[in-house]
C-alpha cells in the first residue's frame, strides 16, 4: 500500500515495481514460494488505461489474493484469480499471475511470480469457462455461490438459466485439490 500511494503522488521511480510479499493463504499451494511483484505498467493499464479498477481496489491486493473466489489455470505457468475485489463499473476483479519468471533486479536475475494483468470481467467471462473449459483448480465454495447469486441471466442471452444452473452444479461438485503443508496434492 505504501507503494501504491507513492506511485500515485509521483514518488515512484519508473523502475521500481510493486512487491506484494510472497504467496499466501491458499495461493500458497499454487504459486511457487516466490515474491509477487507487479510492474508500474500493469498498474497504469489496470486503473488510468483500459480497465477500469480504482487505485483503492487494489490497495488490499495481497488479501484478496490470498483469498480468491476462484483459481483458474490458464495455462501452464499462468493462473487467473477472480477476487473480491470490483472495478469502477462493480465487477469482479481477475488477476492474472506468470509463476517462475525471470526479472533483473539491479544486477542480478531473480525468479518472481509477476503480475501480469488485473481487470473487471463480464460475468460471461467466467461463467462459460467455469462450465466448458476445464481451468477450475481451486474454488471458494461459499464465496463461488454467493458470486453465482449475484449474476443474473441478461437479455443479450450472453448468460442463460441454464448456464447458471450448469456453474453452480460445477461448483457444488468440485473438489478442491488436498492440501498438505501448502502442496497440492492431485486425488
Amino acid at each position: 500500500n505504501e507503494e501504491l500511494d507513492r506511485y500515485e503522488n509521483g514518488k515512484m521511480s519508473k523502475n521500481e515495481v510493486f512487491h506484494l510479499g510472497k504467496p499466501s493463504g491458499v495461493l500458497n499451494s499454487f504459486l511457487p514460494s516466490l515474491p509477487i511483484v507487479m510492474y508500474q505498467r500493469v498498474v497504469k493499464k489496470g486503473i488510468e488505461k483500459k480497465h477500469k479498477v480504482d487505485l483503492n481496489a487494489v490497495k488490499n491486493m495481497p488479501s484478496f489474493l490470498s483469498s480468491p473466489i476462484f483459481i483458474f489455470k490458464r495455462n501452464q505457468n499462468t493462473l487467473g484469480i477472480l477476487t473480491e475485489m470490483k472495478d469502477r463499473e462493480g465487477k469482479s476483479v481477475c488477476v492474472a499471475i506468470e509463476m517462475s519468471k525471470s526479472m533483473q533486479e539491479g544486477k542480478s536475475v531473480i525468479e518472481v511470480n509477476d503480475v501480469t494483468s488485473f481487470h473487471g470481467r463480464r460475468e460471461g467471462n467466467i461463467i462459460h469457462p467455469l462450465n466448458r473449459n476445464g481451468t477450475l483448480v481451486w474454488v471458494d465454495k461459499e464465496k463461488g455461490f454467493d458470486w453465482i447469486s449475484s449474476v443474473n441471466p441478461d437479455e443479450s442471452q450472453e448468460i442463460s438459466n441454464q448456464d447458471l444452473l450448469d456453474a453452480t452444479n460445477i461448483i457444488k461438485n468440485f473438489e478442491n485439490p488436498k492440501i498438505d503443508e501448502g502442496v497440492v496434492r492431485q486425488r
